[in-house]
């Protein structure tokens, strides 16, 4: 059996005098579509297949209320393909989310990763608003020693931008048997 060694330059995501140890903030994704709690199950898994994204954060009253995984939605979908389109996504939270500062070092996050159990773990700031989001994928990219320096316009930045999409449906459209006949 021929095996393939896989090696990682471990000196990329280690400290050295003239690199400070890494942290959440340097590695979050910071582009976030979001959703509100009382949005249907459908819109969030449009958004989550439209976007190419695999976590939503949950908003209501100006707080994050939990985050919503891809795998989540398909599991509950699956479920009960029928019933889905009356339920919110709030009823995907459990009311605990997670959360690490934007200074909190990486290994710590790592930490709180593994403990929660989950893929993602959301960042607040200071005043405990959503500011990021930091996935096992944005660690494993530290891990390999993937540049994750802000790339200017061709790449991601840091701004934090936020986007909550609001579903615009057409107006009902009159069936002909329901015409008034003149």
């Amino acid at each position: 059996m021929t095996g393939v060694e896989i090696t990682a330059d471990s000196e990329s995501a280690s400290p050295t005098p003239d690199r400070p140890p890494l942290r959440a903030g340097d590695v979050m994704s910071t582009r976030l579509l979001a959703v509100d709690g009382e949005d249907g199950l459908l819109l969030a898994w449009e958004l989550i297949s439209q976007a190419g994204v695999h976590h939503l954060p949950v908003i209501g009253n100006g707080r994050c209320l939990g985050l919503v995984a891809e795998r989540d939605l398909a599991v509950e979908v699956a479920r009960d393909p029928l019933g889905h389109r009356r339920r919110v996504v709030r009823e995907l939270t459990d009311g605990t989310v997670p959360f690490v500062t934007a200074d909190t070092p990486v290994p710590a996050v790592a930490a709180q990763l593994l403990q929660s159990g989950r893929d993602a773990i959301v960042v607040h700031d200071g005043d405990n608003r959503l500011v990021g989001l930091v996935t096992f994928r944005d660690l494993l990219r530290v891990l390999a020693g993937e540049d994750i320096s802000p790339r200017g316009d061709d790449g991601w930045d840091q701004s934090v931008a936020m986007f909550r999409l609001v579903p615009v449906l057409p107006p009902e459209v009159q069936s002909q048997d329901a015409r008034p006949r003149g």
